[in-house]
């Protein structure tokens, strides 16, 4: 009876890690995560030792969302740091390229004035 209750319980459980494993595919981190997991899964031999391997893999892929999440949020500061100075560079840069062609067109201004009083 215990043998029929674990092979009922030892299915779902490895759906349930296929799953988990599916949805966090983007924050395992190259082959070496992947062999890691499939040498885990090899090494089983009870139930328990399933659920361990699958709490273990739950914790590591945690861990990795985790450090995900906070580069993210690094990158998400930085780059919002670097917005709100960045108005004001480009401020300056446009108001620099305004007073370039004001300058040109008073210098073509008094180019036409002075070709008219000299006609």
């Amino acid at each position: 009876m215990s043998e029929i209750n674990e092979s009922v319980i030892e299915a779902p459980l490895k759906a349930l890690l296929e799953d988990v494993l599916f949805s966090l595919e983007g924050y395992l981190e190259g082959q070496n995560d992947l062999k890691m997991i499939e040498n885990q899964l090899k090494d089983y031999d009870t139930l328990v030792g399933l659920v361990k391997i699958i709490g273990n893999v739950f914790k590591t892929l945690m861990k990795k969302v985790d450090k995900k999440m906070n580069q993210l949020k690094m990158n998400i500061n930085d780059n919002s740091s670097y917005r709100s100075h960045h108005p004001e560079e480009e401020y300056e840069k446009l108001e620099q390229i305004i007073q370039k062609h004001e300058a040109e067109i008073r210098g073509h201004i008094s180019v036409r004035v002075s070709i008219v009083i000299q006609d």
